[in-house]
């Protein structure tokens, strides 16, 4: 499965910004107005319609930024390092934060 993170590609075209989140990409890239970026804290989730609306626009603003991205990462020439090396250890990462490792207890409290 082909899955693009916006938080790696930020990462190979400017790796001196400020964050990588999306509320700050959305603002400084997309030039989405501040006060139209909520936080997840800051959403009543009770109200099913600003909660989804929360969530259209997460999705909409990681499409928008995929959008520009991808197209930068072939005009500089990081698209083999995105592809072949920065995504499948992404992909380990989240395998290891899902299922954990396996430690030999014994030997680390030796240590």
């Amino acid at each position: 499965m082909k899955i693009f993170d916006t938080m790696t590609a930020i990462y190979l075209l400017n790796e001196n910004i400020e964050s990588k989140s999306l509320k700050y990409l959305a603002e400084t890239i997309l030039h989405v107005p501040k006060e139209q970026i909520q936080k997840y804290d800051e959403v009543d989730k009770d109200n099913f319609v600003e909660f989804a609306e929360y969530g259209m626009r997460d999705a909409i603003w990681t499409y928008q930024l995929y959008q520009k991205f991808e197209p930068a990462l072939a005009k500089e020439n990081l698209e083999n390092l995105f592809w072949k090396c920065e995504m499948p250890f992404v992909w380990c990462m989240v395998e290891l934060a899902i299922n954990g490792m396996k430690a030999d207890v014994t030997l680390l409290e030796e240590m």
